[in-house]
């Protein structure tokens, strides 16, 4: 079984929805508040994200988090919505519970 490169996956999405949203690396890094070396790493695959990472990207592109966290081709809100449901909620409890 092939070993999937999720580090290199995630990076490739957040590279795609940055571009998409017309956010330079610095842009999306300073709406972040790290560098935008930091962010290059990430969106090369050297890095993996944490969750405060993700939880940042999501706020800075304004999308759910869930959205960086599916790499196919499939829209996630049309395939998998109980599953984006339970993901969404969770990852808010988490956020509102600081």
């Amino acid at each position: 079984m092939k070993k999937i490169n999720y580090k290199a996956k995630f990076g490739t999405k957040l590279k795609l929805l940055r571009k998409k949203h017309g956010l330079t690396q610095e842009e999306m890094s300073e709406l972040m508040e790290l560098s935008a070396q930091h962010l290059s790493y990430v969106e090369s695959g050297k890095r993996g994200p944490s969750f405060e990472f993700i939880i940042s990207a999501s706020e800075a592109l304004e999308i759910d988090p869930s959205e960086l966290l599916f790499f196919d081709d499939k829209s996630p809100k049309k395939a998998k919505s109980p599953i984006i449901n339970k993901i969404n909620a969770s990852i808010k409890s988490m956020t509102n519970a600081d």
